[in-house]
């Protein structure tokens, strides 16, 4: 089967309502759901999608388009909710950007991105990727003078308040 092409944003908007404060899309009364809602389907990464004018996407990408008239590149879930589709939890993002805004991986033993225990020293380890590429911090032998030079360096290079958020 043919992959169909992206529908124009004003067709979108015909089909879906979008309720900014919750979040929700639901079907126009000119479809045959009317009122219904749509785009309620769960991804196994925890974002909603469903399909429209015969194309299956994510309801953020849905939800941007209708606001702003044009299909996004990239969206950040600003509170790290995959789910959570309010207008105020979405802004277009590069890829840069959007790393700048990432939970704490579950395989974490710090605690903290970029901050690692160098056996061999005895001391924390700190690093920062700076335009995609590692940049050394410092190492220190307190954890919280560790934790303290990735904040600060986090805040000059304009990581998002939320990078490093757990579950």
């Amino acid at each position: 089967m043919a992959k169909r092409s992206i529908p124009c944003p004003t067709r979108v908007r015909l089909a879906l309502r979008y309720n900014p404060e919750t979040g929700g899309l639901f079907w126009q009364a000119t479809h045959r759901l009317s009122g219904k809602t749509a785009f309620n389907c769960p991804t196994g990464t925890g974002y909603l999608q469903g399909g429209v004018c015969g194309y299956v996407t994510s309801a953020h990408r849905v939800i941007w388009a209708i606001v702003h008239g044009r299909w996004p590149k990239q969206i950040d879930h600003i509170n790290g909710n995959r789910s959570d589709n309010r207008l105020v939890n979405l802004r277009e993002v590069d890829d840069a950007e959007n790393r700048k805004n990432m939970a704490l991986r579950s395989d974490n033993k710090s605690g903290f991105h970029g901050i690692r225990w160098n056996a061999s020293l005895s001391k924390w380890r700190v690093e920062i990727k700076a335009n995609g590429r590692p940049k050394h911090i410092g190492v220190y032998a307190s954890k919280d003078d560790a934790i303290a030079a990735r904040k600060a360096a986090e805040a000059v290079l304009g990581y998002h308040p939320n990078h490093g958020r757990t579950g």
